[in-house]
Order: C-alpha cells, then sequence, then structure tokens
C-alpha cells in the first residue's frame, strides 16, 4: 500500500477509536441521569463548596502574604461580606428566573384546552416535586 492511504486509513482508525472511547466514558462517567448531574454540580458548585474555597484562599493568602492577625480578621470580614451578598445575588436571581418561569407557564395555559390544563398543571407539579428534591 501506499503511505498516504496507510497514514489516511490509520487517522481514521484512531479517530473512531478516541470518538468511541469518549463517547462510552462519557456514558459511563456523566450520564446516569440528570439527578445526578446536579448532585454532583451541587456538590463541586453548592454553598458548601464556596465556604471550602473561602477558607482555602484564606490560609493561602495568611500563608503566601504573612498575613498579621489583624490582616487576616480584615480578610475574614471581606470574605464575609462577599458571601453575604453573594447569596443574595443568587436569591434575587432565583426569584427572576421563578417569576419567568410562572409567567411562561401561564403564557401555555391560556392556549391549552381544559384537559390539557389539566395534564399540564400536574406536569408543573411533578417538576416542582422533582425540583425540591434536587435542592435538598
Amino acid at each position: 500500500m501506499k503511505p498516504k492511504i496507510v497514514a489516511t486509513l490509520l487517522s481514521v482508525v484512531i479517530f473512531s477509536l478516541g470518538l468511541t472511547g469518549g463517547f462510552f466514558l462519557d456514558r459511563l462517567c456523566f450520564q446516569k441521569g440528570k439527578v445526578s448531574h446536579y448532585k454532583h454540580f451541587k456538590k463541586f458548585m453548592g454553598p458548601k463548596r464556596f465556604d471550602q474555597i473561602q477558607t482555602h484562599l484564606q490560609k493561602k493568602f495568611t500563608k503566601e502574604l504573612l498575613l498579621t492577625s489583624d490582616q487576616q480578621e480584615t480578610l475574614k470580614a471581606i470574605f464575609d461580606q462577599r458571601m453575604t451578598v453573594m447569596k443574595l445575588t443568587v436569591k434575587e436571581h432565583d426569584q427572576e428566573l421563578e417569576s419567568l418561569k410562572e409567567t411562561t407557564r401561564d403564557q401555555i395555559r391560556k392556549m391549552l384546552t381544559s384537559d390539557q390544563k389539566v395534564k399540564f398543571n400536574q406536569m408543573v407539579k411533578e417538576y416542582k416535586a422533582k425540583r425540591a428534591r434536587w435542592k435538598k
């Protein structure tokens, strides 16, 4: 065989193996269910994680910048203030999103028949119950 053909076939085989391996790795590690995705996200990005990051940064700054005890207290106050603002921002954002969702649901209800509204309301109720479980 010609070297160009061998190189092309070898490239196609390697690409196919990488694509297949990536697909199965994705399915194995990340596609175990949407709830697990949320739990994975919550585990690494939830409020506890932010507290851990804050603690880590305080220790790192103290060590690397050789902060005095007064500076450490000031840094903690700064981080605590930031955390308070972040929590309020997230809460406001959640309220805005919930308001947007409810407006959208109301618009959808207007176009539905009576029977469809009953089914739709049940779907919304199930969705809200599922979301409540996710937030735990």
